[in-house]
């Protein structure tokens, strides 16, 4: 999916963050407590990873992001500093390790240099994703 609208993590357009720490790059965050109409968790993170698309084959993406056992929450991934009019497709993901991660859907659009950004439940560090 596109988003029109910055996406923030307490307050902070993830995709700024991205523009000054380069990808990939965490932003971690409350949890919203399901069902709650965004009620921010008082005992549980999400970290939002940003990463850019450096390889985008037909129906496979190759995220600068090693995401291996972060279990990104992939129906949660957006687009980031685009519009698309394209119809959605759903792509399987491989990380910078080489390690098949996932299957999102994003526009059938997506090129390389393009920013992802999804969730992962928990506190994670930028460590972890370079």
């Amino acid at each position: 999916q596109t988003c029109a609208l910055p996406i923030s993590v307490r307050a902070v357009s993830v995709g700024r963050y991205a523009d000054i720490c380069g990808t990939p790059c965490v932003c971690t965050g409350p949890a919203v407590i399901p069902a709650s109409a965004g009620v921010a968790s008082t005992i549980l993170s999400t970290t939002v990873v940003v990463a850019t698309v450096v390889d985008a084959e037909p129906r496979t993406l190759r995220l600068d992001a090693c995401v291996t056992g972060l279990d990104a929450v992939w129906r949660e991934a957006r687009l980031l500093g685009r519009v698309s009019h394209a119809y959605d497709a759903t792509f399987d993901v491989v990380d910078a390790a080489g390690c098949a991660v996932g299957s999102v859907t994003l526009p059938d659009d997506v090129r390389v240099g393009d920013r992802i950004a999804f969730p992962c439940p928990g506190c994670h560090t930028v460590g972890e994703v370079r």
